[in-house]
C-alpha cells in the first residue's frame, strides 16, 4: 500500500514536471524571442555607443542587486519544503529590505566616483536624476528576482507566465515610446523600472496574505543568511567577473565597440537566460528525487539531458552560422555589426557551455557546500580576469569574445571536476564533455583567428555526429518527443 503511494506521488511528481517544464519553456521561449526581436529594433534605432551606456549601467543594476537580494531568492527554493511559506517569504523579505538600505546608500553616494573603474561611467552617472532612476531599478530588479523564485518554489508556472508576460510587454511598450521621443540609453532604464514596478506591486497585493512582521523567523533567517551568504559572495565575484570584459573594453577601446559587443552578448545572454525556464521545472524535481528512493537514477537522467540538449544547441548553431553567410543579417543590422559576425558565432559557443551548467546546478546545489561553490566561483572569476586582462587589452572586441567563451568552459570544467562525486557521471561522459570543450574550442579560436566562420561550422559537425552516435540521440529525441505529446494530452 505504502509501494504504491509512493508510485502514485512519483507519477504525480513526474506529471507536474512535464506541465511545468512546457509552461517554463514556452514562457521564456516567448519572451526571449521577443526580447531579441526588440533589441534588434534597438539596434536600429540607437547608435553602439547609447548601447554601450546602458550595458554599463546594467552591469551597476544587476551586481548591486545581488548584495540587496542577498541569495534569499535561491534560498527560497532550499528552505521552501522545510518552513512555513509565510515564514520563508516574510524572512527573506526583510533581509532584502535591509540589505538593500545599506547597499544602496553606499551606492548613491560613490556613484560619482565609477568612471575610475571605467571612463564610460562618467556619462552615465552625470546627473543626479539618473541615479535616483538606476536605484529605483535596482531595488525593484531585486524584489522581482525575490518573487520570481517564490512562485518557482511553489510551482506556480501560471502566476509565474502572468508574472513574466506582463513585466515584458510593459518593457516593451515603454522603453521603444521612450526611445523613439529620444532618450536614449535612460530611455530602456526607464522602461525597465516601469516595468519592474508594475509586477511588484502586482506581487505585494497577491501575496500579502502571506507577507507580515509576525512571519519574519529568527530561525529561518538565520537559516537564509546561513545558506545565502556564502552563495552571494560567490554570485557577486561571477557576475562582477562577467562584466570585467565589458568594463575592460570600454576603458581600452570605446563606447562604440562596447555597443557592439554588448549587443551580441545581450542576444547570447538572452539565448543562456531561456535555459532557467527549463531550470525552473528541473530543480524542484531533482530536489524531490534526491529525497526519495528514486535517487538513483539521478546522474543518467542529467547526463542524457544534458547530450540532447548539447546536440540540439549544436544543430542550431550550425544553421545560424550558416544563415550568416547569406544577406538575411544585412537586411536588418548596420553595419558595425556586420563586420563583428565572427565575433558573434565565437560568443554563441557559450550558452552551450553555461548551458550544461544550468542543468547541472540543482545536483550541486542540493548538498550543502556553500564553501565549495565559493571557492569554484573565486577561482573561475580569478580566471576570467587573467584571461580578460590579456586579451581584451591587446586583442579587443575579439580577445573579448574569446574571454568570454573561455570564461564558460573553463567554469564548467571546473564545476565537473570539483563536484564530480555529487555530479556523479561515469568517467567516459565526463570524457566526452571534456573532448566537446577542447574541440569547439580550438575551432573557435581557429575560426577567429583566420576569419573563416567554415572552420567553426566544420568542428561543430564533427562533434554534432559523433555526439550522435555516442549518445543515442535519435531514441533520446523520440523519447523527448512523446513526453511532450504525452504531456499536452
Amino acid at each position: 500500500m505504502i509501494e504504491e503511494q509512493e508510485l502514485n506521488l512519483e507519477n504525480a511528481i513526474v506529471s507536474s514536471f512535464k506541465k511545468n517544464v512546457l509552461t517554463y519553456l514556452s514562457i521564456n521561449l516567448l519572451i526571449k524571442v521577443t526580447t531579441l526581436a526588440l533589441w534588434f529594433v534597438f539596434a536600429r534605432l540607437l547608435i553602439p555607443a547609447e548601447i554601450g551606456k546602458y550595458t554599463l549601467a546594467v552591469g551597476l543594476i544587476e551586481i548591486i542587486s545581488i548584495f540587496c537580494v542577498w541569495s534569499t531568492d535561491a534560498s527560497i527554493l532550499r528552505f521552501h519544503h522545510k518552513e512555513k511559506q509565510s515564514e520563508v517569504l516574510s524572512s527573506s523579505l526583510s533581509i532584502l529590505m535591509v540589505s538593500a538600505g545599506v547597499f544602496l546608500t553606499i551606492f548613491g553616494f560613490s556613484a560619482k566616483y565609477l568612471y575610475v573603474v571605467s571612463p564610460g561611467f562618467h556619462t552615465v552617472t552625470e546627473s543626479v536624476s539618473t541615479i535616483i532612476l538606476i536605484l529605483l531599478v535596482i531595488l525593484l530588479n531585486s524584489l522581482v528576482n525575490l518573487f520570481s523564485f517564490h512562485y518557482t518554489a511553489l510551482g506556480q508556472s501560471a502566476k509565474y507566465a502572468k508574472f513574466q508576460i506582463g513585466q515584458s510587454i510593459c518593457f516593451i511598450i515603454c522603453s521603444l515610446l521612450l526611445i523613439v521621443k529620444g532618450f536614449g540609453f535612460k530611455g530602456l532604464i526607464l522602461g525597465r523600472m516601469i516595468s519592474l514596478l508594475i509586477p511588484v506591486v502586482a506581487c505585494f497585493i497577491e501575496e500579502k496574505r502571506f507577507i507580515s512582521m509576525n512571519g519574519i523567523s529568527k530561525k529561518v533567517v538565520f537559516n537564509l543568511l546561513e545558506y545565502g551568504t556564502p552563495l552571494t559572495a560567490a554570485t557577486v565575484i561571477g557576475v562582477s567577473g562577467s562584466y570585467f570584459g565589458r568594463f575592460l573594453l570600454d576603458r581600452y577601446t570605446d563606447l562604440s565597440t562596447l555597443g557592439v559587443y554588448s549587443f551580441f552578448l545581450m542576444i547570447t545572454t538572452n539565448i543562456h537566460m531561456l535555459f532557467h525556464g527549463f531550470n525552473q521545472a528541473w530543480t524542484p524535481k531533482i530536489f524531490y528525487q534526491k529525497n526519495t528512493k528514486v535517487k538513483d537514477d539521478i546522474p543518467v537522467l542529467v547526463f542524457k539531458t544534458v547530450s540532447l540538449f548539447c546536440f540540439l544547441y549544436m544543430a542550431g548553431l550550425t544553421f545560424l552560422t550558416l544563415m550568416g553567410q547569406t544577406p538575411v543579417f544585412e537586411l536588418i543590422l548596420k553595419k558595425e555589426y556586420i563586420l563583428g559576425l565572427n565575433v558573434f558565432y565565437v560568443m554563441l559557443l557559450g550558452p552551450l557551455f553555461s548551458g550544461i551548467s544550468v542543468i547541472l546546478y540543482p545536483v550541486i546545489y542540493y548538498h550543502k557546500n556553500p564553501a565549495k561553490i565559493l571557492n569554484t566561483s573565486l577561482a573561475c572569476s580569478v580566471i576570467s580576469i587573467s584571461i580578460n586582462l590579456f586579451m581584451v587589452r591587446y586583442y579587443g572586441i575579439k580577445g573579448a569574445a574569446l574571454s568570454y567563451l573561455l570564461t564558460n568552459v573553463i567554469a564548467l570544467f571546473l564545476y565537473l571536476m570539483v563536484f564530480k562525486k555529487e555530479i556523479d557521471f561515469k568517467t567516459a561522459n565526463t570524457r566526452y564533455l571534456f573532448l566537446m570543450m577542447l574541440m569547439l574550442s580550438v575551432g573557435a579560436a581557429t575560426s577567429m583567428i583566420t576569419h573563416n566562420t567554415y572552420i567553426l561550422v566544420a568542428f561543430l559537425s564533427i562533434m554534432m555526429f559523433f555526439s550522435y552516435k555516442r549518445n543515442d540521440i535519435k531514441d533520446l529525441l523520440s523519447k523527448f518527443v512523446l513526453n511532450i505529446i504525452g504531456s499536452n494530452k
